[in-house]
């Protein structure tokens, strides 16, 4: 719960109505008391840091210290925009090596464990959706590379994420396309036509594969 707010701070009234809503005010407090106890203790099982340096805790509110706890889905996103400030400022190859890296963070669904918890839904679709371009990012430069079966590995897992993806639908039927493979090509777009007929949504028609920069150099070699 504290992950998830990311550094800022939540009413301790607001942690004990989450955890414990129907207990006795004075014993709920006495739990999270436990609780907070416990954290600190997993946190610092040395004690070597004061009680504040990693969880926060005054009479009111709580809140994790950022400054020294690593969570994993502050990394993730820390990493992406890194990858995207690389990419703006021209070096491409390095931004793309941070979105790798960016991406390998996200191992699934931020608390996945919680999927019916209101105050995680909010941060696990932001990282969805950051995840998810990422994923594209990396399957255009895969494209733009010439490799449309890494392209197409991508697009597999935007779809894993969003089995209605228009976009990724057509661009994963375009990279197997691309690559030769027809047959693979024309049951995912039957798959698409599915997906968007359950959606009553027109499907789009069978895409042409756009040539990817390594072919446009060696048509350009072969002229010459």
């Amino acid at each position: 719960m504290l992950a998830a707010n990311r550094g800022r701070s939540v009413h301790r009234e607001v942690v004990i109505e989450r955890l414990w809503p129907d207990e006795d005010a004075t014993r709920a407090g006495n739990r999270l008391s436990v609780a907070l106890s416990t954290i600190r203790g997993v946190l610092d099982p040395e004690r070597r840091h004061e009680n504040d340096h990693y969880l926060m805790a005054d009479r009111d509110s709580l809140a994790l210290n950022l400054r020294h706890v690593n969570v994993d889905i502050e990394t993730f996103f820390q990493e992406a925009q890194s990858g995207r400030t690389l990419i703006r400022s021209g070096a491409r190859d390095d931004g793309l090596s941070m979105l790798r890296s960016a991406e390998a963070c996200y191992v699934g669904e931020f608390l996945e464990d919680q999927p019916y918890a209101d105050w995680a839904i909010g941060l696990r679709e932001e990282a969805r959706a950051e995840f998810m371009s990422i994923a594209r990012i990396l399957a255009e430069a895969e494209t733009e590379a010439g490799d449309h079966d890494a392209s197409a590995r991508w697009y597999l897992r935007i779809l894993e994420q969003d089995t209605y993806n228009e976009p990724a639908h057509l661009a994963l039927v375009a990279a197997m396309a691309a690559a030769g493979r027809h047959g693979t090509a024309r049951r995912l777009y039957r798959i698409y036509v599915s997906r968007m007929t359950e959606l009553e949504v027109e499907p789009a028609p069978f895409p042409t594969p756009a040539p990817s920069r390594s072919g446009a150099e060696r048509r350009v070699i072969g002229d010459a």
